[in-house]
């Protein structure tokens, strides 16, 4: 199945909506605290950095398997807030990596 959707909805004021491919039957959330994806590891992305502002302060472009490793390197910028992983083939939406609050 295929829709729209804004990633950026209740995090920034500027929306940037794209296409998202979901699994026509339900299927299990995938486990926040898992790492990457296992499965999304063969295909390349676009690693987008953004701050507060919803700027983008870094993009990283990976297709070697370096994904969760390139996405702690662009964290480690603390003015980075969350990073948006795109599809590098089609831009499709995958998953949102968000900084964890401090507790």
């Amino acid at each position: 199945m295929l829709f729209t959707l804004n990633p950026f909805y209740g995090v920034a004021p500027i929306p940037q909506p794209g296409p998202v491919f979901i699994h026509e039957a339900e299927c299990e959330r995938y486990v926040e605290t898992a790492g990457y994806p296992a499965e999304l590891l063969p295909f390349g992305v676009v690693l987008d950095g953004y701050d507060v502002e919803q700027m983008v302060r870094r993009r990283e472009t990976v297709a070697d398997g370096s994904q969760e490793a390139t996405i702690q390197k662009i964290m480690c910028d603390p003015l980075i807030r969350y990073v948006m992983v795109r599809d590098a083939e089609a831009g499709c939406f995958d998953l949102r990596v968000e900084r964890r609050e401090e507790s």
